[in-house]
């Protein structure tokens, strides 16, 4: 990647040049809220009843992992096999 020499050292200040009001406006450009999803991953009966006070809610996909494996590869070989439209 060809960036200028000193890229790092200016790039958080030139992230705080943005006013809220310029990511606004580019958000409000790109963003399509009808088009936009909230993926939460939890244990379904802590966080339903809070995340209804959002409004109605669409699920999706719901599926209990059930491994005695902390292993993060079986985890990721689960979610490949069952989930693969997000890989």
């Amino acid at each position: 990647m060809d960036l200028p020499e000193d890229y790092y050292q200016t790039y958080i200040p030139n992230l705080q040049s943005f006013s809220q009001e310029d990511i606004q406006s580019v958000a409000k450009s790109l963003l399509v809220e009808s088009e936009m999803s909230i993926v939460v991953v939890s244990d379904r009966e802590a966080v339903e009843s809070d995340l209804r006070s959002f409004g109605d809610l669409k699920i999706t996909v719901d599926f209990v992992i059930q491994t005695s494996s902390t292993n993060r590869e079986d985890y990721l070989s689960f979610l490949k096999r069952e989930l693969p439209q997000f890989f």
